[in-house]
């Protein structure tokens, strides 16, 4: 019976450190070399990770105002991102590999979530067809009229379909 609980115990010990190895595995801690793709996808070395759960103007994508006017919201998007975390320590949380072989991540800087803040300025959308994490910081993004959401913009999933669909023709 005490050969039993030794066991038990000795098997939930190993499952233990198990899961806390596993944990540590998924994390990913950037440095100063770290260079901004566009304003979901960043990269260090060959390591290339994507923001997990939200979407970004493309970088040639332009929205308007609330004028009506044009902005390069894509830039702008990559530019706010560099802004967040050019020279800071970057702790990425992996959450899987999308489909094109990259990371997807959650990414902190100084304890903020840097995919949450990139919805909630209107930077980027929540990608609610992978996760309804970031909902909540689209809706205040939205109803504050902050980034895209101050005017007329074309979702960059359906930007980057009507790219392909011209660049097929």
């Amino acid at each position: 019976m005490r050969s039993c609980k030794m066991k038990k115990a000795l098997y939930a010990i190993i499952c233990m450190l198990f899961l806390v190895n596993t944990a540590y595995a998924r994390e990913i801690i950037l440095d100063d070399r770290l260079e901004v793709i566009d304003g979901d996808t960043i990269k260090q070395g060959k390591k290339r990770i994507r923001l997990y759960a939200i979407d970004a103007p493309e970088l040639k994508q332009e929205c308007k105002n609330k004028e009506g006017k044009n902005w390069d919201c894509g830039q702008v998007s990559k530019t706010r991102l560099n802004q967040t975390i050019y020279g800071k320590r970057v702790l990425c949380k992996t959450k899987g590999k999308d489909k094109y072989k990259r990371k997807l991540a959650i990414c902190y800087v100084d304890g903020t979530d840097v995919n949450e803040y990139m919805v909630r300025e209107g930077l980027a959308e929540s990608y609610s067809q992978y996760s309804d994490l970031y909902d909540l910081a689209e809706e205040h993004a939205r109803s504050n009229k902050r980034g895209i959401w101050s005017g007329e913009f074309e979702r960059p999933s359906e930007y980057r379909k009507r790219k392909k669909h011209k660049k097929s023709k």
